[in-house]
């Protein structure tokens, strides 16, 4: 149900996030995060508003894999031959035709707000979702098989840690992906003394971030060694 209200395909993203785990953050062989890793500005009034290029990109994938068409290098890795790929095609099927009956309901019925309270919701100021999955591996370093290296833990208020489905323990999260959300603060408290200092709270991982863009503004800035 939430994949289907988030346009998020399960199939896709299960594949995807198994090959994740075992290829972090390695050159050419991580499609969940794509080096370098960069930040615009821009995207925050998008993150802070309605984040149309989010829900265009979406809508897309969607539609395409509904027809049967996968994108990318990724995806023929993910899906190299025509039977892995008919699950994908279905639940898009779903997702399409379900958002399509949905919506033509809450027009046909006179009730307009729900279009954006269910339909697209997932596109209306998803700043919080954005800036800590940008956290996970933003400014780490790559090509190490370290995931205290090249990936971070924040450390939030909890309700926002509930929200967040206790993802912020993201170095715990990829030691040991087999522990279950709930349990990874406990985890944390069990291993911490052979793991990196973590960012305390929202303020300080914007901190965080806006030093690594700054450092990577300076570093393209710089001329290139002869």
């Amino acid at each position: 149900m939430f994949a289907f209200l988030t346009w998020n395909n399960y199939v896709y993203f299960r594949a995807s996030h198994i090959r994740h785990h075992q290829k972090t953050v390695l050159s050419g062989q991580d499609g969940e995060v794509r080096l370098p890793q960069t930040l615009r500005y821009r995207e925050w009034f998008w993150a802070l508003s309605f984040d149309l290029p989010a829900c265009y990109r979406a809508l897309k994938i969607v539609v395409e894999n509904s027809l049967g068409i996968i994108r990318g290098q990724w995806g023929a890795q993910l899906f190299p031959e025509q039977a892995s790929r008919r699950p994908v095609i279905r639940f898009a099927r779903i997702i399409l035709l379900g958002h399509l009956v949905m919506a033509a309901a809450f027009v046909a019925t006179g009730h307009w707000p729900l279009l954006l309270l269910v339909t697209f919701a997932t596109f209306i100021a998803d700043w919080l979702n954005k800036t800590l999955a940008l956290a996970q591996h933003f400014g780490m370093q790559p090509d190490v098989d370290d995931f205290r290296l090249n990936s971070r833990t924040v450390l939030l208020h909890p309700f926002l840690a509930f929200l967040y489905w206790q993802m912020n323990y993201h170095i715990e999260h990829h030691m040991y992906p087999a522990v279950p959300f709930y349990q990874l603060k406990a985890l944390r408290s069990q291993i911490e003394h052979d793991l990196p200092p973590a960012s305390r709270g929202m303020r300080a991982l914007l901190r965080d971030i806006a030093a690594i863009k700054r450092q990577q503004e300076r570093a393209s800035a710089m001329p290139p060694r002869t």
